[in-house]
């Protein structure tokens, strides 16, 4: 992972934050780290649910479907996700802690985080549904199609 800051006149702070792709998808045999796709399910807007509108984590879960959490406190993994919207640039973030939950965050601070529904308790299984909300707060269903090492 590669995170930049820049200063500017008057003060402003710019931050970046890249993962390249072959540390995101980096996989470590001694973990039990996945690759899981998230479809947008059905809503008003797309009553068959969307494909287009996609993202792929890579986290650690158990046979259960259950997050890790012993294993997220591991140096030197961290569980990543990309973001894919129709019209949008392609996304790259990380999925941390927050209060009780786990959000997607793509650049430091609060403004641009996707919190996710009951990720720490929640199995992430082939056909279960999670539910996102997104930074203005619209919550939207997600189905987990493809879950792997």
């Amino acid at each position: 992972m590669i995170a930049s800051f820049r200063r500017y006149r008057g003060g402003n702070i710019s931050a970046s934050l890249r993962i390249p792709p072959s540390e995101s998808l980096r996989h470590n045999a001694d973990m039990s780290w996945k690759v899981i796709r998230l479809e947008l399910a059905r809503t008003p807007e797309y009553p068959q649910g969307s494909p287009a509108h996609a993202y792929v984590l890579r986290l650690p879960i158990d046979d259960n479907g259950m997050l890790e959490k012993r294993t997220l406190r591991h140096p030197g993994e961290r569980p990543v996700v990309r973001r894919f919207w129709p019209g949008v640039a392609e996304r790259e973030g990380i999925v941390i802690p927050k209060g009780r939950g786990w959000v997607f965050s793509y650049e430091p601070g609060e403004s641009d985080d996707e919190a996710l529904f009951h990720l720490e308790n929640h199995p992430i299984k082939l056909g279960q549904y999670l539910t996102i909300t997104e930074p203005d707060g619209e919550k939207l269903p997600f189905k987990v199609v493809s879950c792997h090492d």
